[in-house]
C-alpha cells in the first residue's frame, strides 16, 4: 500500500483541525492493495478525530492511473455542456427512483435509461458519447469479475463486454446498492469496479466501495450533486474530492448511524 501526500499549507492550519474547512487541507491519495482495498482507510482514528480532519482523502488503484487522469483533466478539451448518461438499473429501488429524479433536476438534459433500457449493450454504446456517467442499482459476480447488475439485451444470462475506453470522461458516480455473490465481493466489489472506472478514462471516481443501503445511497449522492453544482448551472467534477470530503465530514458530525452509512465511499482521481 502507497499513499502520496501533497503538503498544502503550513502547521498552522492545524491547530483546530476540525474546523479547518476542505480547501485549505492538504491532499491524501492512497493506494491500497489486497486486504486493504476493503478499509475505509479515509476514516482512521475515532469520530471526534479521524483522518479527515488533517486532509482530503482520494484513492487510486495505481500510480499510473492518478498520473493519466491528471494530465487528462489538464490538457483535455472537453464539451462545456458535461453531458451526463443517467442510469436507474432497478426501478424497484424507492429511493432509487428518488435519487434519479434529483439529479434529472439538476440537469435536466441528462440521457436516461431506467429498467428494461438499462442494458448492458445500451449503457456500452452511450458510454463513451456522455463526459458524466451516474449509475443506480446493484452489482454482481460475473465469471469472478464484478459487474454492475445490468440486463441482457435478449434477456438471457451471457458473458458481458468488457468496459469500453471512455478517455474523455470527466465524473463517474457508482451509486451501488449491494454485490451480489461471495462474501468477499460483498467487501471489495465496489471497489474492483471503481478502479476499473478509473482505468477505462474516466478522471473521477465516486463510488461506495461497500454495500450501501438505499435510502442512504441516495441522500449521499443529492448531497454531492447539490455542492458539484455551480451558480452557472454547471458541475464541477474537478471539485469531486473536496465536495465528497465535505459530505462525509458533515455526516460523521450528524450522527454515527449516517456516517457508517455512507463510511465506505471512496473518491478515485486527481
Amino acid at each position: 500500500m502507497v499513499a502520496r501526500i501533497d503538503p498544502g499549507l503550513p502547521d498552522p492550519a492545524y491547530e483546530r483541525p476540525t474546523a479547518a474547512p476542505s480547501d485549505v487541507l492538504p491532499r491524501v491519495w492512497w493506494c491500497p492493495t489486497g486486504l486493504f482495498t476493503m478499509l475505509p482507510l479515509h476514516l482512521a482514528g475515532q469520530r471526534q478525530g479521524n483522518a479527515m480532519d488533517y486532509a482530503v482523502h482520494s484513492y487510486t488503484s495505481s500510480l499510473q492511473a492518478l498520473t493519466s487522469a491528471r494530465h487528462r483533466e489538464t490538457y483535455l478539451i472537453r464539451d462545456p455542456g458535461q453531458s451526463m448518461l443517467l442510469v436507474l438499473a432497478d426501478d424497484d429501488l424507492p429511493h432509487g427512483q428518488r435519487e434519479l429524479e434529483a439529479i434529472h433536476r439538476r440537469v435536466p438534459h441528462a440521457q436516461v435509461l431506467r429498467d428494461a433500457q438499462a442494458t448492458d449493450a445500451n449503457v456500452a454504446a452511450r458510454l463513451s458519447e456522455h463526459t458524466i456517467f451516474h449509475f443506480i442499482g446493484g452489482s454482481h459476480l460475473d465469471g469472478g469479475v464484478t459487474r454492475l447488475r445490468l440486463g441482457a439485451e435478449d434477456g438471457r444470462d451471457r458473458p458481458r463486454p468488457p468496459l469500453p475506453p471512455v478517455g474523455g470522461g470527466a465524473l463517474a458516480y457508482l451509486s451501488v446498492r449491494e454485490t451480489s455473490g461471495s462474501d468477499l465481493a460483498h467487501y471489495s466489489g465496489g471497489w474492483a469496479l471503481a478502479t476499473r472506472f478509473q482505468t477505462a478514462g474516466f478522471d473521477h471516481v465516486i463510488a461506495l466501495s461497500a454495500w450501501a443501503a438505499d435510502a442512504a445511497a441516495a441522500d449521499l449522492a443529492r448531497e454531492v450533486y447539490e455542492r458539484l453544482w455551480t451558480p452557472d448551472g454547471g458541475l464541477r467534477p474537478g471539485r469531486s474530492a473536496h465536495v465528497l470530503h465535505q459530505v462525509v465530514r458533515r455526516a460523521i458530525a450528524e450522527s454515527s448511524d449516517r456516517a457508517l452509512a455512507i463510511a465506505a465511499v471512496v473518491h478515485l482521481g486527481p
